[in-house]
């Protein structure tokens, strides 16, 4: 059955070995650049992934925000809030700093700022939500905005000539205007 392996020298069992090592490790570098195709192509999609993650989490707290019930009206800050988590914007929570201005004799200016939680690193949001939630909040009530500032997030780096992804951070104000309490009415 071996007979083969008679006529066989050192010379011809160092080629015969070679080979067969060769012909493994071959199968080795193809099942291993594979892989790293695979991890590749995984590395590709992550940006989208992490998108995609960001998005259901505000979808999350958007949901936990509609299911807790909290529409009082009478709040503004709450009205910002819940806004701002509503199912048509998906922006998540929002921080508001809220001030008062007298504006002539008799009414005051309920002023709102309103910027991305500090809790979010890299806060970025599209400009058709940013335009929505200015919008929703104006819509029926007696709330302006009367300032939208719109930029770039810190981590972006873009040359002048190039043109990033539709991604802003915002600062907004909003402003509603009230009789003073006392005031001739």
């Amino acid at each position: 059955m071996f007979g083969w392996t008679q006529h066989m020298n050192f010379a011809r069992w160092v080629i015969l070995v070679t080979f067969l090592g060769s012909a493994i490790l071959g199968w080795f570098v193809y099942d291993l650049k594979s892989k790293q195709a695979q991890l590749e192509e995984d590395a590709r999609r992550a940006p989208q992934v992490m998108t995609g993650l960001i998005a259901a989490a505000h979808r999350l707290e958007s949901l936990i925000e509609i299911a807790s019930d909290r529409k009082d009206l009478e709040n503004i800050n709450t009205y910002i809030t819940s806004t701002a988590a509503s199912g048509e914007i998906q922006l998540g929570p929002v921080d508001i700093n809220s001030t008062t201005d007298d504006y002539g004799s008799g009414y005051e200016d309920e002023v709102y700022r309103i910027k991305p939680p500090r809790q979010v690193r890299q806060p970025q949001y599209s400009r058709t939500k940013l335009a929505n939630f200015a919008y929703m909040l104006e819509r029926g009530t007696s709330l302006r905005v009367t300032r939208l500032r719109m930029f770039t997030p810190n981590h972006a780096r873009f040359s002048p000539h190039e043109v990033g992804p539709d991604l802003w951070n915002f600062e907004m104000e909003v402003r509603q205007r009230k009789r003073k309490a006392g005031a001739g009415e």
